[in-house]
């Protein structure tokens, strides 16, 4: 067993059960699905985008936080407070796990 062996079996194991969820959407048949949402899939890549620019200039904190707050407007109905809060909790306990704790080297 080498350092790739766990990655390797990981995904393995996760390809097969696709496999499986996808093999048994083809048998049993059910309830078509409906029309796929884009805001919620929109500020999702938005924020993925928006902290991959964000953190070589920026930094960890500011990037994290901007991401965060852009997710939290991709529901129904969004709630700026509570987004805010979110992001700014969040921010902290990444700032605390991989900054403080881990000790990574971010901008």
């Amino acid at each position: 067993m080498g350092p790739g062996y766990l990655p390797v079996l990981l995904s393995s194991l996760l390809f097969l059960l696709g496999a499986a969820c996808a093999a048994r959407a083809f048998v049993i048949e059910g309830e078509a699905i409906g029309r796929i949402p884009l805001k919620p899939v929109a500020a999702v890549a938005g924020a993925v985008i928006l902290f991959a620019i964000l953190l070589n200039f920026a930094g960890f904190v500011p990037a994290t936080f901007a991401a965060l707050v852009l997710i939290g407007f991709a529901g129904e109905h969004p709630r700026p407070l509570e987004a805010v809060i979110t992001a700014a909790v969040l921010t902290a306990f990444g700032w605390a796990v991989f900054i403080r704790g881990l000790g990574i080297q971010f901008p």
